[in-house]
């Protein structure tokens, strides 16, 4: 068992895991108005990137044709 949890930590994704677990503890430590959770902060970027990814899309159709039938 012992090195299973071993083999876990050296892979990349083991310390990806121990490091958002680090970073989510550090970040609740803080008072806060708002939630400052990961899972929030990517759920934001998320959203801002899908607003502006929307905008290509709309300037794509305006200024490229497109062949309907």
């Amino acid at each position: 068992m012992l090195d299973i949890i071993l083999n876990f930590v050296h892979s990349l994704s083991g310390q990806a895991t121990l490091g958002a677990i680090i970073v989510e503890s550090a970040l609740r430590l803080f008072p806060s108005e708002k939630p400052l959770s990961i899972a929030h902060m990517i759920a934001a970027t998320a959203h801002k990137l899908s607003d502006i990814l929307g905008g290509i899309a709309n300037f794509l159709d305006k200024v490229l044709p497109q062949n309907l039938k």
